[in-house]
């Protein structure tokens, strides 16, 4: 079939592009061009992803060969291999391998909220090859990181497709007009004015996260700075954890600053590393369970040590100070006193008669301490208790909060 066919109509089943790319059917069609799976006729069996461009402005045929040029360069088991990118009929086509499988938006249609096990463990992988490209020098910004651009294979790999609004992030530069668009609900509101950076890619990821485990659409950003709330994602989905509800909300600031700053920090955070705590309006982390069972018995060896060492000065104390020992003499004798003071009878001991056989009884002699001295009383020992650390989630187990 000839490859003169009209813009902007689907192309039939059988037509040969580049003599090389045979048609077998459309696979999606967007806002900037069709998805077409094609067999490459130069190996037999091998399939390939031929995305179209069906914007015919210069603005956007730019944006389509920064596209291929980009992808032509990257290398991630995460990312889609571009192999070929060419021109037909005025129509631009690019080669990638084709990904099998659905994308995360038809999963969570099909079946609704997914386990959140499954959701970090593929929102781990996306974050991965987003800190790849954001590594790039200069980095590399996807832009449009969304359900529909995240392919599941039936391994459960998950691959980051569609860079058709991908920009290289040079400092001091705004985004092209033409490649300002995104995706309502998971572009950022600097998005709107073409300002973006990594952070971007991190506020599409929160959203993304925020749909796949709710099942709903989160706000558009506009609405969410206008200030409408939006509803948090365990008052949608109850089984949800905390941490991952904390790590979408921060995700989701709309001021940058308050976000994740890199891929990295916020895949620590869903890895438990760095939990970052939504409370009165400060973001800041939760150690971990392990964490907390090492600190409490930290500190409950602490206080033993404590509790050893003041004892060990109160009896230092004891023992060091002068003994008061009374001593019992006869009133004709007194012996001098050095360290003990001298016992005295205070008043004269009556005699008492006792019958015979019976034996005797010595009344205890009173003892009054010379004048000048008194009695001493050992001081207390005084045992510390610990303070229990707070415990904000009601878990029995305490929790630090500090800057993520």
């Amino acid at each position: 079939m000839s490859e003169k066919i009209k813009s902007m109509t689907t192309l039939p089943a059988g037509t040969i592009l580049a003599n090389r790319y045979q048609i077998s059917r459309p696979l999606g069609r967007g806002g900037m061009g069709t998805l077409y799976l094609a067999r490459d006729t130069r190996f037999e069996r091998r399939y390939v992803a031929l995305k179209e461009n069906s914007n015919r402005s210069p603005e956007a045929q730019t944006q389509f060969r920064l596209e291929a040029e980009v992808l032509a360069t990257l290398h991630h088991p995460n990312l889609p291999a571009v192999t070929d990118h060419f021109i037909s009929d005025g129509r631009q086509f690019l080669v990638m391998d084709y990904v099998k499988g659905e994308n995360l938006e038809e999963q969570v249609m099909r079946l609704g909220p997914l386990a959140e096990a499954q959701v970090l463990d593929q929102a781990k992988q996306v974050l991965d090859a987003l800190a790849y490209l954001h590594a790039q020098s200069p980095p590399i910004i996807h832009r449009d990181v969304k359900p529909a651009n995240i392919r599941i294979t039936p391994e459960g790999k998950a691959i980051l497709v569609d860079f058709g609004v991908v920009k290289y992030m040079v400092p001091g530069q705004f985004t092209a007009t033409a490649a300002r668009a995104g995706s309502p609900g998971y572009a950022p509101i600097e998005q709107y004015a073409g300002g973006t950076d990594q952070r971007s890619d991190i506020y599409s990821m929160g959203a993304t996260l925020y749909f796949a485990l709710t099942g709903q659409e989160p706000l558009e950003a506009p609405l969410l700075a206008a200030g409408q709330t939006l509803p948090s994602p365990r008052q949608l989905n109850p089984v949800i954890s905390r941490r991952a509800e904390e790590t979408i909300l921060r995700a989701m600031q709309s001021e940058a600053g308050r976000r994740f700053q890199s891929a990295a920090e916020m895949m620590a955070a869903l890895q438990g590393e760095c939990t970052p705590a939504l409370a009165g309006g400060r973001i800041g982390k939760s150690i971990t369970r392990q964490q907390k069972f090492i600190l409490g018995g930290m500190v409950g060896l602490a206080a033993m040590i404590f509790c050893l060492l003041a004892t060990w000065a109160a009896w230092g104390a004891i023992t060091s100070r002068e003994t008061l020992t009374p001593a019992l003499v006869p009133t004709e004798t007194p012996a001098a006193a050095t360290t003990a003071p001298i016992v005295t009878s205070a008043t004269p001991q009556p005699t008492n008669t006792v019958p015979p056989g019976q034996p005797t009884s010595t009344p205890a002699p009173t003892s009054t301490p010379l004048s000048g001295q008194s009695t001493s009383t050992p001081a207390p020992t005084f045992t510390p208790s610990p303070t229990p650390l707070p415990d904000s989630d009601g878990d029995g187990i305490a929790n630090i909060h500090d800057q993520c």
